[in-house]
């Protein structure tokens, strides 16, 4: 959900921008804006809104003010002690417009993932594995969602086909533990701490389904290996107090028959698209959705935030601006005017 930026009071447009380049060291310590008349000129502003929002950062100790020269960047303390206030009072405000927007808090939730990612986590390459397409697609897909990151999936059997490739192209191989023994013996030395093992369940749709099963009702279970069969037949008696019929689906024919001769048959999405007929078949069919666990997507979040955190300059060490600013010269789209976007405040080194 996007949040009109009309919502946002023009001033305060203009003071959050010129604070984030402050922050971020595109404006250098020392390093002048332009003067009150010759911004609101190159933004189409009034005076008097430029001069406010420049009152208000001198008086945040952030700007100094020097009568028809300009506003200068004041010095920072080691470490950007005096951001931590402005910054929190720059996130509250955010906030506040977002609930004022109509946004839930999932949804904000879910935006400042994208921000974190954007900003923070660009560079971070992930893959998730796991051995049906349809599971790594679905996975890969909330997991990215959940990261604010693109996540790649992986089938089991293209990754076992050329480990070396994946531990290459991407910085975090991230599996369930169902699958964890085989992504590692697949790693050489030195490459296992790039695997990050998660822990997955049957959606709460899925063990729904599963409960509302009648007594007395034929149950039968397909699944594609033997591991599998053996954790979902006893997961479904857990829920189904019914006896289960379970068979492989490489065993066609009692396949079929589960299919035929049952009230009910839990088995996989991908199974049933091999096994479909036309007309359907005579029993309902329950197929199971996996999804992460909320701890380990948590865990995720710290494993990605501790690599981003590797990969940051040292507190001491400026950052440089974007590319395309003229050395630290431009704020992007720091400020959106009344109908038209202006692409950059300039600075004047002086």
């Amino acid at each position: 959900m996007a949040i009109p930026i009309s919502m946002v009071p023009l001033h305060e447009q203009l003071k959050l921008s010129i604070r984030e380049r402050v922050f971020c060291r595109g404006i250098p310590e020392g390093g002048r804006l332009p003067t009150v008349r010759e911004l609101a000129e190159e933004l189409g502003v009034n005076k008097n809104t430029v001069l406010r929002v420049y009152k208000e950062l001198e008086a945040e100790g952030l700007l100094e003010l020097r009568r028809g020269r300009g506003a200068y960047v004041r010095r920072l303390p080691a470490g950007g002690e005096a951001a931590g206030p402005t910054l929190k009072e720059a996130l509250t405000r955010a906030l506040r417009l977002a609930r004022a927007s109509g946004a839930t808090e999932a949804e904000v939730r879910d935006m400042i993932e994208d921000c974190l990612g954007s900003v923070y986590r660009q560079d971070i390459r992930i893959a998730f594995v796991e051995c049906h397409p349809h599971d790594a697609e679905a996975m890969a897909s909330a997991m990215q969602k959940r990261l604010g990151l693109r996540v790649e999936p992986v089938v089991l059997d293209h990754f076992l086909a050329g480990p070396e490739e994946y531990f290459e192209r991407f910085d975090l191989l991230v599996t369930t533990f169902f699958h964890y023994g085989e992504v590692k013996e697949a790693a050489k030395p030195g490459q296992a701490r790039q695997i990050v093992g998660v822990d997955h369940s049957v959606s709460v749709d899925g063990l729904k389904s599963l409960s509302s099963i009648p007594k007395g009702s034929k149950v039968g279970l397909v699944c594609k290996n033997e591991r599998t069969l053996d954790r979902l037949q006893k997961l479904v008696g857990i829920y189904c107090q019914e006896p289960v019929h379970a068979h492989l689906v490489s065993e066609e024919q009692k396949v079929r028959e589960l299919f035929e001769t049952c009230d009910f048959v839990i088995t996989h999405t991908e199974i049933v698209q091999g096994l479909a007929r036309p007309g359907g078949w005579h029993c309902q069919v329950i197929t199971l959705e996996f999804q992460v666990t909320e701890q380990s997507i948590q865990y995720l979040h710290k494993r990605v935030a501790d690599l981003a955190s590797a990969r940051q300059p040292s507190p001491g060490r400026a950052v440089h601006a974007e590319e395309g600013s003229a050395g630290g010269k431009a704020i992007h789209g720091v400020l959106p005017r009344r109908t038209t976007d202006v692409q950059g405040l300039p600075t004047r080194n002086g």
